[in-house]
């Protein structure tokens, strides 16, 4: 299945891990184990589960992911351009299309990789705590439609967590640092208030909608994390809701507050770091129907 391409292709952003495992096993397919399909594309079976894991901190190498590519199983419908994008790579031609159009291209791509690292660090974290973390297909991952009142509810992430008290953690990143801005405090929380309005009013008229799920707002400033905790923690909310603040250069989750003015129900970020390593079991968007009763 060996394909001749002559695209060059540049690095641009942090790999997104837990995409990168997407592809990974779904071009893998199912009738092959992973050690198999390892040999198939001549890489190490053990580097390749951890690719699947999620165990990487660093972009795959252009050959690994062609091999990958060129050894998918047919019905896997991966395109490489995608995939490469998925390791932070894009086509280099068109890369310095975008960015011929202004500083405009810079700081969309700035504010897109930092939501890629604070992604990366809610995964980490979980591994590290042997959570089995599981991708809510495409479908639910952007937004949710359903919400009352004809609004709609917009998340960047989601995922579900089998033994959780919430099994669907849903999370909101929030990009802005305030060193990088020449903008008063103000500027920043007219923002911050508007990012809530929505959750908050669902909350307060039909608290049932979030039976079940978890929503984070995931921050990676400290001072807009300190804001939003003084501000809010303890507030009237019924939800399970709550902040995390990120060191996106070491893609570390720095520490989760509760908002809730409920009874604080366990995190699973609250675990110990464990001995074993996590895994990512991520379903196919094809699978899903058969768990709809989420």
């Amino acid at each position: 299945m060996a394909e001749e391409r002559d695209t060059e292709y540049v690095q641009v952003r942090t790999p997104d891990i837990m995409r990168i495992s997407e592809y990974v096993i779904k071009a893998k397919g199912i009738n092959r184990t992973m050690a198999q399909f390892a040999e198939d594309c001549g890489i190490g079976a053990s580097t390749l589960s951890r690719i699947a894991n999620g165990k990487i901190s660093k972009p795959l190498s252009e050959d690994t992911v062609k091999a990958i590519y060129e050894h998918r199983a047919p019905e896997s419908k991966i395109d490489l351009d995608m995939f490469m994008l998925a390791n932070g790579m894009r086509d280099k031609k068109e890369h310095e299309r975008r960015a011929s159009m202004g500083p405009h291209y810079s700081v969309r791509e700035e504010s897109m990789n930092r939501e890629r690292q604070a992604k990366n660090a809610i995964v980490a974290a979980l591994l590290e705590r042997d959570v089995p973390i599981v991708k809510v297909p495409d479908s639910l991952e952007r937004r949710r439609t359903d919400a009352p009142y004809g609004m709609r509810l917009y998340f960047d992430f989601a995922f579900y967590i089998e033994d959780a008290p919430q099994q669907l953690w849903y999370f909101d990143v929030n990009t802005y640092k305030t060193d990088e801005h020449n903008r008063p405090m103000g500027f920043f929380t007219d923002r911050l208030n508007g990012l809530f309005a929505k959750t908050f009013l669902v909350d307060a008229w039909e608290p049932d909608y979030f039976e079940n799920q978890k929503t984070t707002f995931i921050f990676c400033d400290p001072t807009i994390y300190a804001y939003v905790v003084n501000q809010y923690k303890g507030a009237p909310i019924n939800s399970a809701i709550s902040v995390i603040l990120v060191d996106t250069d070491n893609e570390k989750v720095v520490e989760e507050t509760w908002l809730s003015n409920t009874n604080q129900t366990p995190s699973v970020l609250d675990r110990p770091v464990g001995t074993s390593d996590g895994y990512i079991a991520a379903w196919l968007d094809e699978d899903y129907e058969d768990h709809n009763n989420l």
